[in-house]
């Protein structure tokens, strides 16, 4: 799981999945090859 602040969170896109590019220049970090599958409000 990935918990982002309500900061960062204004900058992930609705209209799809991130790519490992995408999340990663948001400061996820994640083993190689995580997927980003699912979004949900706590």
């Amino acid at each position: 799981h990935v918990i982002l602040s309500a900061e960062i969170a204004k900058h992930v896109p609705k209209s799809h999945l991130m790519t490992e590019t995408e999340w990663r220049n948001l400061g996820v970090q994640q083993s190689p090859g995580w997927i980003h599958y699912m979004m949900h409000v706590p």
